[in-house]
This record gives structure tokens, C-alpha cells and sequence, in this order.
């Protein structure tokens, strides 16, 4: 039996051994590295970095424009290296699926090395998705990196087979016997043919290989030849023109230079790759031309495709995980609403200062000297020019982006892409030109949260926007007359169009952006002052009936009452009634409307009042348009339950409604009866209407509310029809009856009867109602509000929710809180909340106030009788 310590220590040392190979195999590629960057210090030392910068600039922008097509070229070729690994594991995907996955994983892997590691996760990644099984995936990475190595060999292969002398001297002296290595290339790849041509499957250890047909095998080393040849007409381009290199010692050159690139395993082959050519190059060339050229290499056919590659990666998998982002976008929503267009507003702004700053200070002249290699000179002046004015621009619209507008939007949207492109055109300024192309990509998918249709010069200007507007203007011309305090000022500076000219070119940015700014200023100080407050209009009148005839609602009636202001949309097709009293502004209820338009006009509503420096506030409000207070910055207070009476459920004939069926039976039998008037017979019927209100209102010592609360007004009463009770011909009591145009909601404002007739005359009144409109096809009938009702009075609840609920509790001297919720609840009601939402909740006692004003019609009646309306 063998010993378990024995066996544990062989485990250890085993294990010790394996990471001890791990921890050198990590070491290679740094000593490599190290190696590489030690010879290439020591081949440039004697470089200055004027040097540098001279060979690099020395580099032609038209042969460089050439290296990049010559790149993209490159690489639609390498997408057939996946094309045809899947028709050989038979396997047909369509070209605009295979392309960015052969694209993605071949611009990656280039930069980052490990070819079979890292392009091959990227693929295996991908095309699992599209249902390839995991043994094909296996098959068309090896077939890749195949393809790869067999396009490597034959032209190695033919290069040294061929015995020219091209290899420079010091390369010559590290290849020992070239033709004979070429042949062993070339043999190799025939072997490859031969096997594929015989089509018998391989036997290597374990593991049998199926080779590819003869057709798909030559495509297959043609495709990995055009690779390599490509990639080394790009080196070769970006050689001086002088250089006077043959192509193929060039190629022979870059081949090894790889090869010594991917056997060091450093990432791309960085330092070892450069250390070789210029090893090879370097004496014939010069140190800075060969460090300029493999500088620009590595930029156009390395960091360009894996930037690309990188975002093409980003984009995909953004776009397999679009559900869950949906979902996280619709969780998110909410909270988005609320921070997006302050958020927004910000970083705008800031993307203005920063083309601001820009403007004013002078640009780097190297880069100008590049750019006017080919630009002409009028471009990057008036470049300049536009930038300055764009950040002018965005500087005035963050006030539009803070209150949704969007006009706004989109101008921020043009102002960020255009001065994105005037900051590369004016200095080559990518840096900024990233930072604002970032602004404008993450302002891009949120079109949603500007949704208001307004025009951004006839919004309030706030004073401290219209403070840091001025104070961003002002920083602009001291920061630029700073930065060129040593010019001295004259005429002719406004005149002179130089590349070394920074003065003037600030000069006439700073007249661009203070023409802006004026206009602004002067769109903004002449346009026409609305009206405060006002009444409406026969018009008005007319389009609220149109509003009320699709509205879901019924509340949107005590617009008819002709007491409050109206606030309509642009549309005309949603309204804001509303009261002033001191600086609170009041609005009744929720605004009326389509959606899309009660957004619009409640924001109307509270930039209304901001200009009046007053309060916003929306009285006895519901839970649809929650969001919308909170995204304009109002506090929400509950005040109160509606009581909501489902009438499908209303039926008499059942025990739960059976006293009202009890006192229906004995109103019938004293003579007593039930009628809905239209309302041209309500019209016939004003004055006998008229004596039951007068009566009613002299029982209850008291005189007409309004605002919240109806009144007795003909004008107001033709527009209804009206319940009544007759005793004979004689109306005893009567309901004016709101209705709406979805069927969706009835209920009943002025409940009106005569003193002493009979008792529970209401009682009778109401249910007759309830049934009538379950016979017209109403879904429900609104009872109305019960103050201060449903209010949390726990230790931890807000404050002005345990204060309410002590008041509904033990405030019955001053109203009859709990007995209005007591009565309603014989109705077996749905309890629905209501909520006041207020723009400065410190400001609640005057606020208050105000709504007891305009509910008691002035302040001299704030303390009178209970009013006749649906809360009482």
C-alpha cells in the first residue's frame, strides 16, 4: 500500500515544479522584451528627439493616405481566411455575418499577440451564438491559423528558395543556409496540397484530421499570401521614396521580423519586431527614418484597426445584450428622466467653455503645420472662427437642454458634431475633438427626455444661467488676452491671415462669439411678455369642451366654471386651469390632455410661474402623472383619498346595497321620481334650479365656493345634463353631471336640494345616478376626494402625514373628515390617492392659504359654511 505522505510529497514537488515552469514561461517574453528594448535604446541613443520629429513629419501625408488603403485592403482579404473555414466545416453563413467576426478578431489579436488565443476566443465567442457547434468552431480556428502560417511559408519559401542577395548584411549573417530553408518551406507546403489532394483523414496521436478539399487548400494559401504581401506594401509605403529598397528584401526583411516578433511571445511582437527591421535597415536608412516609419506602421495597420476592432467588439455585444439593456433602460427610466437633462445641460455647457478655451489660447504650431500640408489656409481660419461660435452656441443651450426643449437638443446635437470636426480642422486638436464626440454620442439615445415642442429664445433666461453665461464670455476674452498680452493691439491685427497669427485669429473668434451672445441676449430682452393671469376666452371655452370630449377624465369640467386661468400647449390639445393668490401659482388637478401634451403644458405651467418668481403648485392631483412633478423638481404631499365606484359592481338587487334600495322603494312610493335632464332641458329648467339652489345655499348659511368646487352659474350649467327628483312637476333636488368622452368616468359637481323634503334625499339622488351611468356604459362614478383621508401617522412617516392623520382624527370641530369618509364608504369604493405637488414645500402655510382663498372665492369667505360640492 503505497505511503499517503510519500504520495503528498511527490504532489507537492510536482505542483512546485509546474508553477516554476509557469513563473519562466511568464519571464520569456519579459526578458525578450527587455532584450529588444535594450538593443533598440541602444541603436537610437544617439537620436535627438528633433530628429524624431523631423523623420516623422518627413513622412508624405500622400503615401501615408496610400498605407491606409493599402491597410483596409489588408484586411477585407483576411476575412476570407473565416469564408473559407466554414465551406470547410461545411457550414454556409452569409458574408455580412463572417466579415465583422474575421475583422474583430483579426485587428485584436494583431495588437495584442496570442493570435489562436485571443482571435480565437473572439470567434468562438460569436459563432456559438449563431449555432455552430463547439468541434467547428475548434476546426475554423485552426484552419485560420493554418492559412496564416502556409501564406508565412510559401513566400518565405520562395524568397530564400530563389537565393537572391537582398538580405541586408546583418540580416544575411543570422540566416544560415536560406536556400535550403526555402526549400524545406516550399516542401511543406506541397505536403500540405498532397494530403489535402489524396482527401484521406490524417493520423496524429489520438486525433484524426479531415483535410480540405484541393480547391479550398490553393484559396487557402493564396488568401494567407495576399495577407503578408499586403501588410508589407504597407511598410514599404511608408519608407522614404529615396530608399531605393527592393520590394522583396523588403518583404524578406518584414517576414522575419515577425517571425522573430511571435517567437519572443511578446504582445504584437512590440520592440522585437521594431528591433529587427531596425537591425536590418538602420545602417542603410538611418536610425530616424527606420524608428519614423516603423512608428507610423504600427499606427495605420495596428492601432487604427484595433481601435476599430475594439468598438466593432463593444457594438456587438451591446447588441446581443439589447434586452437586457432595454430592461435595465426601462427600470432606469424614471430615475433617468429626473437627472438626464441637468446632466446634459452641464457637460454641454462645459463642451462650450472648452471650445471656448480652445479659441483663445494659441494652438500647438507643429500640428499646424501638418494640418496645412492639406488644408488650405482660409479653411483653418474660418475653422477656428466656427469652433469658437459653436461653443457660444452650447453655452446658450444648456438652458434649453436643462428645461427639455427639443429644439435644443438637436441644435447641441449639430453644434457638438460640428465643433468636433472645426477642432481637427482649425489645430488637429483630437484630444478635444474626442471630448466633444463622446458629449455627442452619449447625448445621442436620449432624445426621449426632450420631448417639449417649444422655441428656446422665448423661454425664461434664468439669471444665474444668464450669470454664468457672462462669466464663461467674460473668462473667454481675459483668458485671450492673457494668452497674447505680449501683441500689441492695432487695426491690422483684424486683417491678418497667417499660420503663426494666433492673435488675430482670437481677435475674430471673440467678435464670432460676442455677436452670438448678443443676439441671444437681444431675441431673449425683446421678445413679447405673456400675460400673467387672464380669463378665458369664448375660444377657450370652445377648446376645452373639444379636450373634454376624449378626456379620461372628469375633473377637467371645473374648467367650465370660467373662474380660472387657461394654460394651453402648443397643440391646443391639452390645458392647465389655474389661480393665482400672492405668489402661489395653483394649478386645479392634473393638467387635461394626451400625454405627450400634459408633459408640454405642465412644463409651461412651471417655467410660467418661474418667471414670476411665484410657487409652483398642482391641487388634488392623481398618481398618472407622478413622474412628471417629480422630474420638474416639485415635492409631493398626500392630502387625501377619491373615492372611485366600480358601477359594474353596483347593483341593488344584492344585500350590500340593499338601504339604498330600501330608500329608493320609499321615495317611489311618496310620489317621488327620478329624470336626467339634457341639457337643453336644463336650460328650461334654470330658474326652477336657480330656487333649489338659493334654498339650499340660505339652509347652510353660506355662499358659492369655487375654484375646486363648483357653482351655481347658468352659464356653467347648460353645459351638462343634470340629475333631478321630482315630487310631481316640482324639482326637489338636483346634480349637474360631469361626463366623459371615453365613457370612462362620471360624477356629479353641485349637489343641490331643498331643505326639509324628505331625509336621505342624496342618498336616493346618488344611487339613481350609479345607475344610469352603468346603463349608459360608464365604467365608474366618482364620489370625489375625502380630505386628509388615508394618511400614514407611523413614527417614521413624514412629517405632514402624521400631522393630517391627527387632523382627520381629532378635527371634526373645524370639518367633518371622518364622517365624509364614513358616508362614501357605503358605496363600497375603490380608495384612490391624491397628492399635492408643490415647487417649494417650506412654503406649505402660504400655499395653503392660497388654496383656501380661491376655493372660498376671496378671503372674506375663507371661514364660511361647507361648500356644495362632490367632497362634501
Amino acid at each position: 500500500m503505497a505511503d499517503p505522505r510519500q504520495a503528498d510529497r511527490l504532489a507537492t514537488t510536482r505542483s512546485r515544479r509546474w508553477l516554476s515552469l509557469r513563473f519562466l514561461s511568464a519571464l520569456v517574453p519579459v526578458a525578450v522584451f527587455s532584450l529588444a528594448a535594450w538593443a533598440l535604446h541602444r541603436e537610437l541613443r544617439v537620436l535627438g528627439p528633433g530628429e524624431i520629429r523631423a523623420a516623422i513629419a518627413a513622412v508624405p501625408l500622400s503615401r501615408l493616405g496610400l498605407a491606409v488603403a493599402a491597410t483596409a485592403v489588408s484586411l477585407a482579404s483576411v476575412t476570407f481566411y473565416d469564408v473559407l473555414a466554414m465551406r470547410f466545416v461545411g457550414r454556409r453563413m452569409a458574408y455580412r455575418l463572417v466579415a465583422p467576426v474575421s475583422l474583430t478578431a483579426t485587428s485584436i489579436s494583431n495588437t495584442t499577440g496570442f493570435n489562436a488565443l485571443t482571435g480565437g476566443s473572439i470567434r468562438y465567442r460569436f459563432y456559438s451564438r449563431q449555432g455552430v457547434p463547439p468541434l467547428d468552431i475548434y476546426r475554423i480556428i485552426a484552419f485560420c491559423s493554418l492559412t496564416f502560417w502556409l501564406g508565412y511559408a510559401l513566400l518565405a519559401g520562395c524568397l530564400l528558395a530563389c537565393g537572391r542577395q537582398t538580405l541586408p548584411q546583418a540580416l544575411g549573417e543570422a540566416v544560415h543556409w536560406p536556400r535550403l530553408t526555402g526549400l524545406g518551406l516550399l516542401a511543406l507546403v506541397a505536403l500540405y496540397v498532397t494530403l489535402c489532394w489524396r482527401g484521406k483523414p490524417i493520423g496524429l496521436l489520438r486525433w484524426r484530421l479531415e483535410p480540405p478539399r484541393t480547391a479550398i487548400a490553393a484559396l487557402q494559401i493564396l488568401v494567407g499570401s495576399l495577407d503578408w504581401l499586403l501588410a508589407a506594401v504597407v511598410f514599404l509605403l511608408l519608407l522614404p521614396r529615396d530608399a531605393n529598397i527592393a520590394f522583396d528584401a523588403v518583404l524578406l526583411v518584414f517576414l522575419a521580423a515577425h517571425l522573430a516578433g511571435v517567437a519572443s511571445t511578446v504582445p504584437g511582437g512590440l520592440g522585437v519586431f521594431e528591433m529587427t527591421v531596425t537591425y536590418a535597415f538602420g545602417p542603410r536608412l538611418g536610425a530616424a527614418t527606420v524608428f519614423a516609419t516603423l512608428l507610423a506602421y504600427r499606427l495605420v495597420y495596428y492601432l487604427v484597426p484595433f481601435a476599430a476592432g475594439t468598438i466593432m467588439l463593444a457594438i456587438k455585444e451591446l447588441h446581443d445584450r439589447r434586452a437586457l439593456l432595454v430592461g435595465v433602460g426601462r427600470a432606469m427610466g424614471p430615475r433617468l428622466a429626473a437627472i438626464a437633462p441637468p446632466f446634459y445641460a452641464a457637460v454641454c455647457t462645459l463642451g462650450g467653455l472648452l471650445l471656448l478655451v480652445s479659441g483663445a489660447t494659441p494652438s500647438v504650431e507643429a500640428r499646424l503645420r501638418l494640418l496645412l500640408r492639406v488644408l488650405p489656409l482660409p479653411v483653418i481660419e474660418m475653422s477656428s472662427f466656427l469652433a469658437s461660435c459653436a461653443g457660444a452656441v452650447l453655452l446658450v443651450l444648456g438652458a434649453g437642454l436643462w428645461r427639455r426643449l427639443d429644439g435644443a437638443y438637436l441644435l447641441a446635437l449639430a453644434m457638438l458634431a460640428g465643433g468636433s470636426v472645426f477642432s481637427l480642422l482649425k489645430a488637429f486638436d483630437y484630444e478635444e475633438a474626442s471630448v466633444l464626440l463622446v458629449i455627442a454620442l452619449l447625448l445621442l439615445p436620449c432624445r426621449r427626455y426632450f420631448y417639449r415642442r417649444a422655441s428656446l429664445l422665448s423661454q425664461p433666461f434664468t439669471w444665474p444661467w444668464a450669470l454664468a453665461v457672462l462669466l464663461a464670455a467674460s473668462g473667454f476674452v481675459w483668458l485671450g488676452l492673457l494668452a497674447h498680452r505680449h501683441v500689441e493691439y492695432s487695426y491690422d491685427l483684424w486683417w491678418r491671415f497667417s499660420l503663426n497669427e494666433h492673435a488675430p485669429r482670437y481677435l475674430r473668434a471673440a467678435a464670432g462669439v460676442a455677436v452670438v451672445l448678443l443676439v441671444a441676449g437681444l431675441r431673449l430682452a425683446l421678445r413679447p411678455a405673456r400675460p400673467s393671469v387672464q380669463r378665458p376666452t369664448p375660444d377657450d371655452m370652445t377648446a376645452v369642451q373639444h379636450i373634454l370630449a376624449s378626456a379620461a377624465r372628469v375633473d377637467g369640467n371645473l374648467a367650465l366654471l370660467g373662474d380660472k386661468s387657461l394654460l394651453f400647449d402648443s397643440d391646443r390639445k391639452s390645458f392647465v386651469m389655474y389661480g393665482v393668490s400672492g405668489r402661489s401659482w395653483i394649478a386645479m388637478g392634473d393638467p387635461v390632455g394626451p400625454a405627450a401634451g400634459v408633459r408640454d403644458v405642465a412644463w409651461s405651467f412651471r417655467e410660467l410661474v418661474d418667471r414670476h418668481a411665484g410657487h409652483t403648485v398642482f391641487y388634488e392631483v392623481g398618481t398618472d402623472y407622478l413622474p412628471v412633478y417629480l422630474e420638474m423638481g416639485l415635492s409631493l404631499f398626500k392630502i387625501g383619498e377619491d373615492a372611485s365606484v366600480a358601477l359594474q359592481g353596483f347593483d341593488l338587487e344584492g344585500s350590500r346595497f340593499k338601504k339604498f334600495r330600501a330608500t329608493i322603494s320609499r321615495f317611489e312610493r311618496d310620489g317621488f321620481r327620478f329624470a336626467v335632464l339634457s341639457p337643453a332641458e336644463s336650460e328650461t329648467a334654470l330658474p326652477e334650479l336657480a330656487r333649489v339652489s338659493a334654498a339650499w345655499l340660505s339652509n347652510k348659511r353660506s355662499r358659492e365656493k369655487g375654484f375646486s368646487l363648483g357653482f351655481f352659474s347658468p352659464d356653467y350649467i347648460r353645459h351638462f345634463p343634470v340629475a333631478v327628483i321630482l315630487r310631481g312637476t316640482e324639482i326637489v333636488a338636483f346634480a349637474n353631471i360631469w361626463l366623459t368622452g371615453q365613457r370612462q368616468e362620471l360624477s356629479v359637481d353641485l349637489m343641490r336640494y331643498v331643505p326639509g323634503v324628505a331625509d336621505g334625499l342624496m342618498d336616493a339622488l346618488l344611487a339613481h345616478v350609479c345607475l344610469w351611468g352603468r346603463e349608459q356604459g360608464y365604467a365608474c362614478f366618482s364620489l370625489g376626494m375625502a380630505p386628509l383621508s388615508g394618511l400614514n401617522d407611523q413614527t417614521l412617516a413624514p412629517f405632514w402625514s402624521r400631522m393630517g392623520a391627527q387632523v382627520f382624527r381629532h378635527g371634526e370641530h373645524f370639518y367633518n373628515f371622518q364622517g365624509l369618509r364614513q358616508y362614501k364608504e357605503k358605496f363600497y369604493p375603490e380608495w384612490k390617492p391624491r397628492y399635492l405637488a408643490v415647487s417649494w414645500g417650506l412654503a406649505m402655510p402660504s400655499i395653503l392659504l392660497a388654496i383656501t382663498t380661491l376655493v372660498s372665492r376671496g378671503p372674506g369667505n375663507a371661514a364660511g359654511g361647507r361648500a356644495s360640492s362632490r367632497a362634501s
